[in-house]
């Protein structure tokens, strides 16, 4: 099976737009010097750092690079000035490599907004020999536009079905990712394409999550500006509020902490919550249909127990295949974040071994 999305760079991009790359790695990092092979991630780079790194080099460089070009180990200044100097454009596929290896290949769908460096700490995790494939949401046509369920589903089979994108293949959903994965599942078991198995996790229908939640949106901010001030937030705070509302309260947030955002920032953060709006929307209109295939439900501890057990039942009748749940130690968050991500990436080497073993 060949790797869906391999990018090459030019070798040794222009001085100019290393630099450029560099100095926006210091000014979000804090961190000076920093070499132009050095990794963003292992110098502190997180989910908002990163959303604001791109959007930083997209706006000096009058580019416009996708998180997912931060993957693949190669999250460098040079690699990314690499991209850039090529002229780089969003990409035309939505399945892009996370990390390479030799198992059968685990495509994983994000939780609403598409943020694929949410898997970031998984691909670390994961044995070496197991290859890992991320579906990158497409950006939003406009604020208000939808972005079904169904129509992601149908994106992410095209995808799969592409010439060198063959074998068997495991797929897995975080959140409301989840429910996207199940039915880009269902969609290819009607049409011939063998789905290895089936991975939810800490996945829950409309139907199991009270009327008032809103898909961990505003925990997931909460969490996000928290992490980028160095102060804790409370999700009330940013629950239920306009988006107007919600950026200006994390502005000024972000200024008693002292720290400096430029417009390229908030830009990127108000396209980021757009796109989780509109999964919002989506996954309350969506009910899983049957899926036939193998299935394992992996389910946070700290989740509440009586929800964990409806969803549960949710998903035992729409997947036969579905023995029991696996509950995990962490919560809907830090199931993906180290330590508690090995766990989680414990189970997911067990179930792609076993299909390299089996096919």
């Amino acid at each position: 099976m060949t790797n869906p999305a391999v990018t090459n760079p030019a070798q040794g991009a222009a001085e100019p737009a290393v630099q450029t790359v560099v100095h926006v790695f210091q000014e979000l990092l804090g961190v000076a010097p920093i070499d132009a092979d050095e990794d963003f991630f292992e110098l502190g780079g997180h989910s908002l750092l990163a959303q604001q790194l791109i959007a930083r080099v997209n706006a000096r460089l009058d580019t416009r690079l996708e998180l997912a070009a931060l993957f693949d180990g190669q999250a460098t200044p040079a690699r990314l000035a690499g991209l850039a100097v090529e002229g780089m454009r969003a990409p035309s596929r939505a399945l892009v490599v996370l990390r390479g290896g030799g198992a059968v290949p685990v495509a994983c769908v994000p939780p609403a907004g598409g943020d694929l460096v949410g898997f970031h700490d998984l691909s670390l995790a994961l044995d070496p020999s197991c290859t890992m494939w991320g579906f990158a949401a497409p950006p939003l046509p406009t604020p208000d536009a939808a972005q079904g369920v169904a129509e992601l589903a149908a994106l992410y089979a095209a995808e799969t079905e592409r010439p060198g994108v063959d074998g068997p293949l495991v797929l897995l959903g975080w959140s409301m990712g989840g429910l996207v994965a199940h039915e880009t599942a269902r969609l290819l078991a009607e049409r011939g394409r063998s789905v290895a198995h089936l991975i939810l996790v800490d996945t829950y229908s409309a139907d199991v999550l009270p009327q008032d939640d809103d898909f961990g949106i505003a925990e997931g901010l909460a969490e996000q500006i928290g992490r980028l001030t160095g102060r804790p937030i409370d999700p009330a705070r940013l629950r239920g509020r306009p988006l107007d509302e919600v950026l200006r309260a994390a502005r000024a947030i972000a200024a008693d902490a002292g720290v400096d955002l430029v417009d390229a920032d908030w830009e990127q953060l108000r396209r980021s919550v757009d796109l989780v709006r509109a999964h919002v929307r989506a996954a309350r209109e969506f009910r899983p249909g049957r899926f036939d295939g193998p299935v394992t439900l992996i389910q946070a501890e700290q989740t509440d127990a009586a929800m964990r057990a409806a969803a549960f039942d949710v998903w035992r009748s729409a997947c036969p295949g579905l023995d029991r749940p696996t509950v995990l130690p962490g919560d809907h968050f830090s199931l993906f974040r180290t330590p508690d991500v090995y766990a989680l990436a414990s189970v997911i080497a067990a179930v792609a071994g076993r299909q390299q073993a089996y096919g």
